[in-house]
Order: C-alpha cells, then structure tokens, then sequence
C-alpha cells in the first residue's frame, strides 16, 4: 500500500485486532450461550468482552433475562466480572440482593427477583478475554460441579470468541489484500503511460508519480488513477528538498487542503476527532503566557537561559518534549498490546532543539531517547520502529522533521 505522507510503497500493514461484533458473534458464540441456559437451567448467560486495554468492548446476553443483562452491562462489569479478571477466579453468590458486594447490581429493577449469580473468566491465547455470567431466579446455592462446568464452558466460548475473530481478521486482510492489488494495477497502467509518454525506465515513472503525490501530499494510487483517466500529471515545482514546495519568504506553509489536477483546492475526507486540546498563549516566546481552557496548564513563557532569555518558566520547546515523549510512550504500549509482547516499564525523553535554519529563521531538532528494560536491543529496535510509525506526533512530524530515534 502506499503511503500518505511520501508516497513509498509499503507492504499490507498487519491488521490490528479485530472488534468482534455484529454477525460475527452471532454466527460464533450466540448459539452457545442459547445452550448454556438449556445446560445450566438458568434465566439468563451474558457474556462480557475485553478489549486489548482491559476496557469492556461489549456485552451479548440470552435467555428470559437477555435485555435485563444487557442493560445491566456497565454494572456487571463494574462489580462481578472485574472482581473475576482481577483475581482470575469465579465469583458466585446465592442471595443477590443482600450480598452488599455489589450493591449497584442489585439495587437493578430488571433483576429484582434474582437471586443467584455465577460468574467465571473467559480466557484469551494472550490472557483474559472476557467473562461469562449467568444468574438465576432460586436462592439455591452454586455447587462445586455446577462452578467447574461453567469455566469448562467458558473455555468452549472462549474457542468460539478467537474463531470469530480469526474468520473477521481474514476477511479484513482479504480486503487490504484486494485493495493494495487493485492499488497496484493502477500503479502499473500509469507508470506504462509515463514510461511510453516520458521516455522513462519503471523506477524513473514510480518516482514521477511519488514526487507528484508528495507535492500534493496524496496517495500515490490517486494519482496514478487520475493519471490513468487521462489527467496529466501536476508539473513539478521547485522544493526544500523534502516534498514541499517554498513560499517567497522560504518558510514552508502545510495546509490540510490538496490541490488537484485541475489546480483547485480538494479536502480530503476529514479524520474522525475524538479530543481536541485547546491553549490560548499571548506574548510570544518573551514575557509570554499560555493557559489551556480548563485551566490545567497556566505559565509564563520566556526563552531559556542557554540563549540568552529569563528561564522563568516554560518554553514552547519543554511543552513539546513532554508532549512527544508521553505521546510515543503510549505508542510503544499500544503496539506491544497488539503484537502481544510483554512489556515492562518504559520511558522516552525527547530531546527538543531550537535550531537555526539554513535559509532563515529557527528549526527544531528532535531526539526520542527510549528505554525498554529487558528486551533484547533489536527487539527493541523494531518496536520503535513500530511505535514511530503508529505515534500521532511521529505522522504529524513526518516530511516536516528529522527525528533520531535511540535506544538505550
């Protein structure tokens, strides 16, 4: 597939982890759980799902209770099924609402006449995956067999969960699959037209469409279509060197806008936002001040001694040190969650320059400096190399900066 920002080619990238959900579970795991309320003679079964952060991603419930349990989702979760992932053993009680472990559960009208509940974990090839929950309307007591069959059971459900998840992430994989070929085709037909129109060897026309698409800042596939219906391709402008194009004053002026061939501005499809941080600053880098809206962050900003400045403070560089470093500690998680590595305590400190730009002006240089205890150091290595590529601040900062990566 070809990348957003330069246009190299890349291969399929690994799918992350499916979210198991819809037909999926249905055709997997629902008719399990209809038969574990006939086996267990119980109103109701509800399973629980976890996500790769240990956060609930859904619940799905049958029998005579199923809309009762769902809309008891949260609190189950929050009372029997992390009791059970924390201490990785079944819980079970025969007199609910008196129990006084759970009392948000209990104080539930829709499960107001029961009494008794069994809860035991589901687990995962790489660790907890859920939990499998059924209650009952008699005060009867669980016994040891009954506790045995159901985690036997949930051992059942947890081969039907991964099937699910396998029979989603092969039918994901075929689709980047049948995407990257369709991509590549049309990768080929344009070269074949720039190789006959130019004069040009196959590297020579891949490098023609990869220039164009950087200097749109566009997949390389959509402009070797446009290329392929005929448009021709955007002549290519003067650069920094780096796929930008230089303003009158040298600067390089990035703008979420793309032109297209017809030389009008072209948005692309906007990202989904999930948070948006808002700071107001006044005064510059000298005598300044920065607040965020919610007040979390209120400081002067002044230059450091090293040139010449106060120090009182802050500055915009140790605010986006902090920033980048937090932002790739979490991406080194993320990714070690989804290749399911273990991982300990890490850390990254980035080393955040002001330097001066060739041409004029200042230019910031960039260090991230990673430990990761216990991991052999190549390990290590493709890991951050991982994590660069997944970090929000890496994709932003890419084409833009120079960063080292360094492990120690």
């Amino acid at each position: 597939m070809e990348d957003y920002e330069d246009g190299s080619e890349q291969a399929v990238p690994e799918p992350s982890p499916p979210q198991i959900g819809g037909a999926a579970l249905d055709a997997f795991v629902r008719p399990a759980l209809v038969a574990a309320t006939r086996l267990f003679l119980v109103a109701g079964v509800a399973l629980a799902l976890i996500d790769e952060t240990g956060e609930l991603r859904g619940t799905v419930a049958v029998g005579d209770l199923a809309q009762a349990l769902e809309e008891a989702a949260p609190q189950l979760w929050s009372g029997p099924s992390l009791e059970v992932l924390a201490s990785g053993a079944a819980v079970r009680t025969s007199s609910l609402p008196s129990d006084g472990r759970w009392p948000a559960l209990a104080r539930l009208s829709g499960l107001a006449r029961v009494n008794s509940l069994l809860c035991v974990p589901v687990e995962g090839s790489a660790g907890p995956a859920g939990t499998l929950t059924m209650v009952r309307r008699p005060d009867r007591p669980w016994q040891a067999y009954e506790v045995e069959s159901l985690t036997t059971y949930a051992g059942v459900v947890a081969a039907l969960v991964r099937a699910a998840a396998e029979s989603q992430a092969n039918a994901q994989v075929i689709g980047q699959l049948e995407h990257a070929l369709h991509h590549r085709v049309v990768i080929e037909q344009a070269k074949g037209i720039l190789m006959e129109r130019e004069a040009l060897d196959p590297a020579g026309a891949f490098d023609r469409l990869r220039k164009a698409a950087r200097a749109g800042r566009r997949r390389v596939s959509e402009v070797a279509a446009e290329l392929v219906a005929g448009h021709p391709l955007p002549p290519l402008s003067p650069t920094n060197g780096n796929g930008t194009r230089p303003t009158a004053t040298g600067l390089d002026l990035r703008h979420d806008d793309a032109r297209g061939p017809d030389n009008r501005l072209a948005r692309r499809d906007p990202m989904e936002v999930l948070y948006t941080a808002e700071a107001t600053a006044t005064g510059g880098r000298k005598n300044g001040r920065a607040r965020s809206s919610d007040g979390a962050i209120d400081m002067p900003i002044n230059p450091p001694k090293e040139v010449g400045g106060s120090g009182e403070g802050t500055n915009p560089e140790q605010l986006f040190a902090a920033g980048y470093a937090a932002c790739f500690d979490n991406a080194l998680a993320s990714v070690a969650r989804r290749d399911r590595i273990g991982l300990g305590q890490t850390s990254v400190t980035a080393l955040v320059g002001l330097a001066k730009h060739p041409e004029e002006g200042y230019a910031l240089d960039v260090e991230l400096r990673v430990t990761i205890p216990d991991m052999p150091r190549d390990q290590a290595e493709a890991l951050v190399a991982k994590a660069h590529q997944r970090c929000p601040y890496s994709r932003a900062t890419r084409g833009n900066l120079d960063v080292r990566l360094t492990v120690v």
